[in-house]
């Protein structure tokens, strides 16, 4: 019988170390495999849940929040989305054949538009108005579309894009989408379509709304942005006019906020007030630079003494190169125009007639002087303006004007144009200078400030 060798006490524990080891091994390689196990299930039931968000040909309400969905993954998903989409539009016009299928048996894909969701009808806005080109469907670029938010980028990749085409949709656009819409800018192969969302009627005015060397001439009504023109950019002339009641008042006063806050800017503010002072009065004193007139006399002799500073100004920038103010502005307003254009009873009718001549003058050459003069009436009628000085007034400012015929005085065609004559109370047209750009802005409601009380 063979003796057993023996076995050293360092050996034995070496021996029970490496089992121990190898046991701690094992549970090790068990709970990897279980977490492998975990990551495949949760893997296959995310690409189950990703398989069906995406199954738009056999549920394409599912198409909500697409947009959105793709712009918070990763690129490599968001080129997956895209594709998937990209196939439903494609099998909604020109459906690949089946396998085991000739292709004649190909059919395009129906969707019930009408029982989308809204918030799914954005993505298939080529399909539900019938536009295509060579066999293409316009897509909704998912990556920089805001459907939620109301702005869409459609690219059109049969063709080149014709936004007049797109704009004889709109109205059937909003009708099935919601809202009203309307084409922001197109290029060669893209469209933006925006949704305009109404303002409030009423907005309250508040100061922070103003802006350093700019006149705040209310909010656009599309973009909703709030609206400047610099003052170095103001005509010399500005005419506001509109109906009783349509807000000239209250944007009157916005005006005169927009130059108090300021004054930096202005050497001089002279307030013209046609109702003997009660409008303007309660800006008397308000600073060494503001000054209110209501007399007649008064007025036509400022018109005279602007002619002669303009001429001094005028000069001066001759001699030093100089095309244009940019400060030291003066600004005249005058409310109730009418008042000084009705002609004197008196014998002071040739000293009107210079004074009207004055103002001429002004409103034609005062804006490289930094002269700023807003003339407010009713109607632009000879009898509340002068159509001379109507003329001169390059920027305008125009409230509803329910005659016709003095919409097409101030405008010409309205075509293309909100019209004048149904505008809501405090919204404007406002014709910027001598380029002509339109804007369609509405003035927050400025009730009569009382500078000696907190604004």
């Amino acid at each position: 019988m063979t003796p057993i060798a023996s076995i050293s006490a360092d050996q034995l524990a070496r021996a029970r170390r490496l089992v121990a080891l190898r046991a701690e091994q094992a549970r090790t390689i068990a709970i990897l495999a279980a977490e492998i196990e975990r990551a495949r299930a949760v893997h296959s039931a995310s690409s189950k849940a990703m398989e069906a968000r995406l199954d738009f040909k056999r549920h394409p309400e599912r198409l909500a929040g697409l947009a959105e969905h793709c712009q918070r993954n990763p690129p490599r998903f968001q080129a997956h989305f895209v594709r998937r989409y990209h196939w439903l539009l494609r099998d909604m016009i020109d459906p690949l054949p089946l396998l085991h299928a000739p292709a004649s048996a190909a059919r395009p894909h129906q969707v019930d538009f009408h029982a989308l969701p809204v918030a799914a009808r954005p993505y298939l806005l080529g399909p539900y108005i019938g536009m295509h080109q060579n066999q293409r469907f316009p897509e909704l670029c998912l990556l920089r579309s805001m459907p939620s938010k109301g702005r869409l980028v459609i690219v059109q990749t049969g063709g080149p894009v014709d936004p007049e085409t797109w704009r004889q949709h709109l109205p059937r656009i909003g009708a099935w989408l919601g809202g009203e819409w309307k084409v922001a800018r197109a290029t060669a192969s893209e469209v933006f379509l925006v949704r305009h969302q109404p303002l409030p009627a009423t907005i309250p005015f508040d100061k922070r709304q103003l802006k350093h060397g700019a006149l705040f001439i209310g909010f656009d009504v599309t973009s909703h942005a709030p609206t400047y023109i610099q003052f170095a950019d103001l005509s010399s002339g500005t005419y506001i006019p509109g109906a009783a009641g349509t807000g000239k008042t209250s944007a009157l006063h916005v005006v005169l906020r927009s130059i108090f806050a300021n004054l930096d800017f202005f050497a001089a503010v002279y307030l013209v007030d046609g109702k003997d002072g009660v409008a303007m009065a309660r800006y008397h004193g308000l600073h060494p630079k503001i000054r209110v007139l209501y007399d007649e006399p008064d007025f036509w002799k400022l018109a005279a003494d602007l002619n002669v500073l303009r001429r001094t100004r005028n000069a001066e920038q001759r001699a030093a190169g100089v095309d244009k103010a940019t400060k030291d502005f003066v600004a005249v307003v005058v409310d109730e125009l009418p008042t000084f254009i009705a002609k004197p009873a008196t014998d002071a009718k040739k000293e009107h007639a210079l004074f009207l001549e004055n103002l001429n003058s002004l409103a034609m050459r005062g804006r490289s002087a930094g002269i700023r003069m807003f003339f407010i009436t009713q109607s632009p009628v000879a009898e509340q303006i002068p159509p001379t000085l109507r003329a001169n007034c390059a920027t305008t400012i125009a409230f509803r004007l329910p005659v016709t015929s003095h919409a097409t005085e101030l405008f010409g065609t309205l075509d293309g144009l909100p019209d004048p004559r149904k505008l809501p109370t405090g919204q404007a047209i406002v014709r910027q200078g001598e380029t002509g750009t339109i804007h369609h802005v509405q003035f927050p409601f400025a009730p009569l400030w009382n500078p000696r009380r907190p604004a």
